[in-house]
């Protein structure tokens, strides 16, 4: 088995994706036993069946335990021998789960699946509290992303808040008009005395009732302080994973905290797998740099064309389906990084190739295409092959396949496949 080269150019813009926070092994045991879940395919149909022997049936088939946690269901009103009418053709397991989960309760509160030691467990919302894992996430990378900190802060609101900001100058209004206004004995009741007609003088040792204290001596009130680009993003956070559960923000099931991009969160694990896989999609529209498996392939003119009738002709399939053809000679394969808007420069042999490739890849975030600049020079045998150009590649599945002129025509396409994958 041929081992395919690595390079990897660390620049300074690169060194964010190395910083990796390890995780608990009972944390990631947990998200691993999730994913299985997604990858678990299966169709049921239940009818009339008590729960308990649903539970068990839906071990068997997904092999991993399921079990209730009764005496918790039991104050929702869900008990073992309740009876399940459930069917459900082909949807993976995370799927069958959630929609059973449906089916019991009330509109009030339902039970939910949890992942713990080992098995999924059917409680209530209160009892995952207990299988909480902390796990702490570093996302100085996302933080020292320009881009991505002007985007958090144009999505957020000021931090007052529209509502306490016009409470504010309500209030203020309120204080300078009864700074300035003068009292109305009558409005107060008051009034003249009766058969004399005149007002009698305020006696100015007596206090009078309606005298306002004052208020020249109390502190002005402060500015609302802007959120720093971490609180910025944890309030991101918080407003689309599970809302109602942090306990910031009033809830009772999970913590975040941040201090200077470092961000520590405990909360069950279905709740570290949302957040996973948000930081990562987040991650993805703001890429900080490429992984690109590169290949230089010898194909027949005519398989290509068969090819490209079947995908498309700047996506990354086409790159693997010409890989992986019959007729297809593999002369050179290579996986490197380089971040965006950098340099990298490859230089590696394999068998007869000597391959130099530089790659330069430009994003443009407000349409998320990217454009890669190649310089690609190889030479296999007496064969010499080089190239220099400038090529688009619109999606984050997309691909370039470049043909190297060769110096006498024929038959065979000698291509330079360049398949780049976007990464935080």
């Amino acid at each position: 088995m041929t081992m395919l080269p690595k390079v990897i150019f660390l620049t300074p813009a690169l060194l964010g994706l190395c910083i990796k926070a390890p995780a608990s092994d009972e944390l990631e045991l947990a998200i691993s036993g999730l994913e299985s879940l997604d990858a678990t395919v299966l169709s049921v149909d239940y009818e009339y069946e008590p729960l308990e022997r649903v539970l068990e049936d839906l071990g068997d088939r997904i092999g991993v335990p399921v079990h209730g946690d009764w005496p918790t269901l039991d104050r929702l009103g869900v008990v073992a021998d309740d009876d399940v009418t459930f069917r459900l053709s082909r949807g993976n397991a995370s799927t069958v789960l959630a929609g059973l989960s449906l089916l019991l309760g009330d509109e009030f509160e339902r039970p939910t699946f949890e992942w713990h030691a080992g098995r999924m467990v059917l409680t209530s919302f209160q009892g995952t509290a207990a299988m909480r894992l902390t796990d702490v996430y570093d996302l100085r990378d996302l933080l020292s992303d320009d881009a991505v900190t002007e985007q958090l802060r144009a999505g957020r609101p000021d931090p007052a808040g529209p509502v306490v900001a016009e409470e504010a100058e309500e209030e203020a209004a309120e204080l300078e008009g009864a700074e300035g206004a003068t009292a109305d004995p009558e409005s107060i009741g008051g009034g003249d005395d009766e058969g004399t007609g005149e007002d009698e003088p305020p006696d100015d040792e007596a206090e009078s009732p309606w005298k306002l204290p004052d208020l020249s001596d109390l502190p002005a009130p402060s500015e609302p302080r802007s959120l720093s680009p971490g609180e910025e993003l944890v309030a991101l956070i918080t407003e689309h994973i599970d809302p109602e559960a942090w306990i910031n923000y009033g809830g009772n099931l999970a913590l975040i905290s941040e201090r200077d991009g470092l961000v520590m969160v405990t909360a069950p694990p279905t709740m570290h797998r949302k957040l996973r896989n948000a930081l990562a999609r987040l991650r993805r529209v703001n890429p900080r740099g490429l992984s690109i498996e590169t290949a230089i392939v010898d194909v027949p003119r005519d398989e290509l064309v068969r090819l490209r009738r079947r995908y498309d002709a700047s996506s990354a399939m086409l790159g693997r389906a010409l890989m992986q053809g019959e007729d297809a000679i593999v002369l050179w394969r290579a996986e490197s990084a380089v971040a965006i808007d950098h340099s990298a420069e490859i230089e590696s042999r394999l068998g007869e190739a000597v391959v130099r490739l530089g790659l330069k890849p430009v994003l443009d975030k407000s349409t998320g295409s990217l454009s890669l600049t190649v310089e690609a020079a190889m030479t296999h045998g007496g064969d010499e092959r080089s190239l220099k150009t400038t090529v688009a590649i619109p999606n984050r599945n997309g691909g370039a396949i470049l043909e190297l002129p060769p110096v006498l025509p024929g038959d065979s396409l000698r291509l330079l496949l360049l398949l780049p994958e976007r990464v935080g």
